[in-house]
């Protein structure tokens, strides 16, 4: 006898089935005042959430709608969900990086906060590629406002723009104020239409 699969609608999973972990898919994301972020997805092996989808914690950083994450069962109970996010998506390819960050539903809204150091006096945050690195008060005196990046093979500045809208670049200009380097511009845009 051959039997029709019955998808369940309820936002609850069936009861022998709330164990292991099981791929989610994200699809809403919203943001209240009461829960900085609302997620919810659907698990299509067990038919949870395809028409009606349903809440879920996360660990991590908040997920993108059609991110597919791990999905777990808090304590076993088989309605609720915990999904993780560990920054990097199933089928994701070498050129979408190995930590991805999103979740954001504000227009203007903040990926990354880095807070400065505790250390009394700076106000340093940065961040550290190979031997590039950028951030924030430069000199780490609690200069706000700044920002630069440093090679730390040759230990020098390659750019720096103070909080006072000052920009140094390293190479064959050196330390020109954001007037100079506008000046200079102008005349070779000049120079360029005259020939």
């Amino acid at each position: 006898m051959v039997t029709t699969k019955i998808t369940p609608q309820k936002s609850r999973a069936i009861e022998g089935t709330n164990k292991g972990f099981w791929w989610a898919e994200v699809v809403r994301v919203f943001a209240t005042d009461d829960d900085p972020y609302q997620v919810f997805i659907k698990i299509d092996r067990l038919g949870i959430g395809i028409n009606d989808p349903v809440p879920a914690d996360y660990i991590g950083s908040p997920p993108r709608v059609g991110d597919v994450l791990w999905c777990t069962f808090v304590e076993n109970r088989h309605d609720d969900y915990l999904i993780f996010n560990t920054q990097h998506q199933a089928k994701d390819d070498m050129s979408m990086g190995v930590v991805r960050f999103g979740g954001q539903t504000e227009q203007y809204g903040t990926t990354i906060k880095i807070d400065p150091t505790e250390y009394p006096g700076s106000n340093r945050t940065s961040i550290r590629m190979d031997r590039t690195e950028i951030g924030t008060d430069a000199l780490a005196d609690g200069t706000e406002g700044d920002w630069y990046v440093w090679d730390a093979v040759n230990n020098v500045f390659h750019l720096r723009l103070t909080g006072s809208g000052d920009l140094a670049v390293t190479g064959d200009i050196t330390s020109p104020t954001i007037t100079d380097i506008l000046t200079r511009l102008t005349a070779l845009e000049s120079d360029t239409h005259s020939h």
